[in-house]
């Protein structure tokens, strides 16, 4: 039996966990962060024993397009051409979705690429993707980022990821 064209991408890291699902039926992909059980960092799981929160994740939505927008955005600044998606005040993408204008249940939520405040020395993490959510008490209670770093690599062809060994943060 052939793999389905447009398949689920799960990165499993340490702090975080980052899943990218297509949907052709709704013609979406959805972007989701979820955060690590309290405890786990940098812990591997024991058999049948969870590391994430799923219940806690953080989801945007995106057509096609937009996926692919949010994809190239990613490429570029993986391999550090920020001046090809960053306006001219230095500020890099970020994509506003709100499930209520499409007649649909959940909260308003930003995703968008943010440069790390205090990077480490010697630091190969660029920049980190991540999703705020806006709730009853404003703007995001938690924010969930993984980090993003080059190079790409194309591994279409091979079913593989394109994202070169990211690592997935929570931030408060």
């Amino acid at each position: 039996m052939d793999k389905p064209f447009l398949q689920t991408l799960n990165l499993y890291r340490s702090k975080s966990a980052l899943q990218i699902s297509p949907s052709p039926e709704l013609a979406l992909v959805f972007v989701s962060l979820a955060p690590v059980i309290p405890g786990m960092e940098n812990k591997m799981p024991d058999k049948n024993t969870k590391k994430y929160l799923w219940d806690k994740k953080l989801t945007a939505s995106f057509n096609f397009e937009g996926a692919l927008e949010v994809a190239a955005a990613a490429a570029a600044l993986a391999e550090g051409k920020e001046s090809l998606v960053a306006d001219s005040k230095g500020t890099l993408p970020s994509w506003y979705r709100d499930p209520a204008k499409c007649g649909r249940d959940g909260n308003a939520k930003i995703i968008g690429f943010y440069r790390p405040k205090d990077p480490p020395n010697g630091s190969k993490v660029r920049y980190f993707l991540g999703i705020t959510e806006n709730n009853e008490q404003g703007w995001a209670k938690d924010r969930y980022f993984t980090r993003i770093s080059g190079p790409f690599q194309n591994r279409a062809c091979d079913g593989g990821s394109s994202v070169s060994n990211p690592r997935v943060e929570k931030t408060n």
